[in-house]
């Protein structure tokens, strides 16, 4: 019972988030940078300002900025360099602010997408849980860019049983 209050509490505080012209832009150079190396240098340039002393959602940034690196260079202590800098920055940002659901998005795709010797998939289901709930209140998300973004993803995740895809799908 305590985890459904919780989780509906996290997702009633972001419904009032709507996402400003950074934001939207950063979540462009992030899917982007996923396969784009220019894309990722440029999302990697953009979020250098960033800090530990920035909103929650910007060092969440920051750290998949860090993190998509990791897809462009050729160097495996780069890669793990990149890596290790990225995970510590995500994991911060979501301490900072546990409730975000966009940090429990960038959570998820990371630890659904690493390969399992970098031991980093601890949260799974915890994270899938909490972006499942967030689908359902649909009628309530004022960020639809978000909600699209984290309904496509969950859509073609392997870490979503198929029954889990057809609530998806009918949300």
């Amino acid at each position: 019972m305590k985890v459904t209050l919780l989780i509906f509490a996290m997702m009633i505080q972001n419904l009032t988030q709507i996402p400003d012209k950074e934001i939207l832009s950063l979540r462009k150079l992030f899917e982007e940078s996923a396969v784009n190396s220019s894309s990722a240098n440029n999302f990697y340039q953009q979020t250098r300002k960033f800090n530990e002393q920035s909103v929650s959602t910007l060092l969440g940034f920051k750290a998949m900025s860090e993190l998509m690196m990791c897809n462009h260079v050729f160097s495996p202590l780069s890669k793990l360099s990149y890596f290790n800098t990225g995970k510590k920055l995500l994991e911060k940002a979501i301490q900072k602010d546990p409730k975000n659901i966009e940090l429990r998005f960038f959570r998820f795709t990371t630890q659904s997408n690493i390969p399992s010797l970098l031991n980093y998939s601890a949260n799974i289901n915890e994270d899938k849980l909490i972006l499942m709930n967030y689908l359902k209140i649909s009628n309530s998300i004022t960020d639809k860019d978000l909600y699209q973004r984290i309904k496509s993803y969950m859509l073609k995740s392997n870490y979503c049983s198929a029954t889990e895809k057809q609530q998806i799908s009918t949300i």
